[in-house]
């Protein structure tokens, strides 16, 4: 019997509404398990392509990963539906009363492919994270100089006003 053939889908989920922000990172975060994710995507493929739809995705997909803080995840569905898939995700927009976006970042025939995609993935985000560090430091040095030097002027001034 030849093997199933799948495809990977390698996604993001964006919350609306949430400002990310470092100061707002103390703050919970939404909590959302793969149970959740399976259930919303099988919810809105069965309200886009009725029974035919949910039932030739309904044994044969799976969220391989799910990771809440990266927000990233990996589902697998057979190749023959995964069309379905595809087509549904970008239009679900709650899960567990939370505003939601999805967007797919890669399709893959092998897991293997699509795991290298998230780690290339991951590695923009650090880089870009700590790009925007650095300008922000670079930034806060500025206003620390440019508040000294008001603080000097007003001292000079206050000086020869004396004088």
């Amino acid at each position: 019997m030849p093997p199933v053939k799948r495809r990977y889908i390698l996604f993001r989920i964006d919350f609306i509404g949430i400002d990310d922000t470092i100061q707002q990172q103390q703050r919970p975060r939404p909590i959302i398990h793969e149970g959740d994710l399976i259930h919303s995507v099988r919810d809105m493929v069965q309200k886009l392509y009725g029974d035919y739809g949910l039932a030739s995705i309904l044994f044969n997909f799976h969220a391989k990963k799910f990771d809440l803080t990266t927000r990233t995840g990996v589902f697998a569905v057979k190749r023959e539906s995964y069309k379905f898939l595809i087509t549904s995700l970008p239009l679900i927009q709650t899960i567990k009363n939370y505003s939601i976006r999805f967007t797919i970042l890669k399709i893959s025939g092998t897991i293997r492919g699509t795991l290298r995609s998230l780690q290339g993935y991951h590695g923009r985000m650090i880089h870009n994270y700590k790009q925007m560090l650095a300008e922000r430091k670079h930034n806060q040095q500025q206003q620390v100089q440019e508040i000294e030097k008001g603080y000097e002027s007003i001292v000079d001034s206050l000086i020869e006003r004396q004088n």
